[in-house]
């Protein structure tokens, strides 16, 4: 391996969106369009927004809002105060296709709602749905887990009740069942299962999950690999690999491989020696395939000589993103959970798939942190990573698309969560004005209790 010797890094790494930037001016620049041309009823149209979602410390636990911005950049300046309030560790999540709308879930409740994201940049609420009748208690899972097919028609796999439901989005009913039977009986005799992950490839949905073993609670070894026929709404294929495991948020890259690493967890635990744990590893989907490609699958350690080595973000071309730990920095100790350490560099990658061939860097003014946050954005061709605060307090983003990162490009009120592109709908040239729901002052910036996890990784 080739390594390039730098200096700092930074904390998380993972998950893939679109991205965003700050609040609409109240007087918009004037339209080359002529007005005259548009639909009457209609304001003209205008360019995508983002929203941006972020949860805050609270002495409860969190609260989390959504902020619309005109565009990523470092004019990014969001006011807590003048944005959407989603109850609790809430989520964030794109319609179909950036049709205008956007879908929060409060995570400790069975409810989904549907908000408008207007071109005056306000938030209308558009109703809810809820999936109480079903058995579905909370809404965890619905970042990794929720998928749009189109305006009228969307999964979300529940993984505590191991069923994925099929609802409408337009109409906000719900449609049917889908049993993960199938996917659940390939583990390990005596594992439990966890599948938390749905993502649309080509026509299919592909639902990727893992086994827990019930003494340590560290996954065991194997990926468990279902593809849904939104035709049918039945599986197509399933197949369990047993060669890597564990593995994290999928990164789907440009000509539709999707690679699969290891997380943290399981980095954590195969270097201390706990039983059943094995080393991170990266596999892989070849595009038009079903299975895991055997003949790929390879040990993370490879990229950078270490099996402290966890979780992939997407770059340009087949390059990427890992996370290792630097026992320069903090010695190890076997008493520590180490993935909680701040000790961990984030590494930029030439070529993922070219194992001790590759040329590995440092990413360059990243202060070394933890890699407990699988969160990152890719979007138009940059890849942008989160540091957060030691109280959660605050989230500074970086554009690393270049291997380094110098200033940040923005930064945001506690934890950033997700970041989507989002067209907006046109509001009707005579309506009143539109005044979303707001987040009060008062919410403060208390560190979650110790132990917590506000950004939903392991």
């Amino acid at each position: 391996m080739k390594r390039i010797p730098s200096s700092l890094f930074f904390a998380a790494v993972l998950l893939a969106y679109a991205c965003g930037s700050s609040t609409p001016s109240s007087d918009p620049e004037p339209s080359e369009n002529d007005p005259s041309e548009n639909e009457p009823g209609e304001s003209e149209p205008e360019d995508p927004f983002y929203v941006l979602c972020g949860t805050l410390p609270t002495p409860d636990g969190g609260s989390t809002y959504a902020a619309i911005e005109p565009e990523i950049s470092s004019d990014i300046d969001i006011d807590v105060a003048q944005t959407l309030e989603i109850p609790g560790f809430g989520a964030c999540l794109p319609g179909a296709g950036g049709t205008g709308t956007i879908f929060t879930a409060s995570g400790a409740g069975p409810i989904f709602s549907k908000w408008n994201v207007r071109a005056d940049g306000s938030f209308e609420e558009a109703g809810r749905v809820s999936f109480a009748n079903l058995g579905v208690q909370s809404t965890r899972t619905a970042i990794s887990g929720t998928h749009f097919i189109s305006e009228t028609k969307a999964y979300f796999l529940d993984s505590d009740s191991q069923q994925l439901i099929v609802w409408n989005p337009d109409a906000l009913e719900i449609v049917g069942t889908i049993s993960l039977a199938p996917l659940l009986s390939l583990g390990p005799e005596g594992s439990l299962p966890e599948f938390a992950t749905a993502i649309g490839v080509d026509d299919q949905v592909l639902i990727l999950g893992g086994f827990a073993d019930l003494t340590t609670t560290y996954a065991t070894e194997g990926i468990a690999v279902g593809f849904i026929d939104p035709t049918t709404d039945t599986f197509s294929s399933t197949s369990y690999d047993p060669s890597c495991g564990n593995v994290g948020s999928p990164q789907v890259y440009p000509d539709g491989t999707i690679y699969l690493a290891s997380n943290a967890r399981m980095a954590d635990a195969y270097y201390l020696g706990e039983e059943n744990a094995f080393a991170p590893c990266l596999a892989r989907i070849l595009p038009g395939e079903t299975e895991v490609d055997t003949s790929f699958t390879r040990p993370l350690e490879a990229l950078t000589g270490t099996a402290l080595t966890a979780n992939l973000l997407r770059g340009p071309g087949l390059s990427g993103f890992v996370a290792a730990y630097d026992e320069t920095i903090i010695p190890i100790d076997p008493m520590n959970v180490l993935r909680q350490i701040p000790s961990w560099r984030l590494y930029s990658v030439d070529d993922i798939t070219a194992g001790e061939g590759a040329t590995v860097t440092v990413v360059d003014g990243l202060a070394p942190s933890s890699p407990l946050f699988r969160t990152g954005f890719s979007t138009d061709g940059r890849t942008l990573v989160p540091v957060f605060s030691d109280d959660f307090g605050e989230t500074l983003v970086f554009d690393i698309t270049d291997g380094s990162a110098e200033d940040p490009l923005f930064f945001t009120p506690g934890v950033l969560r997700a970041i989507i592109e989002v067209a907006p709908e046109p509001q009707p040239s005579t309506a009143p004005d539109v005044t979303p729901s707001l987040l009060g002052p008062g919410l403060g910036s208390n560190p979650w209790p110790s132990g917590s996890n506000p950004g939903g990784a392991s």
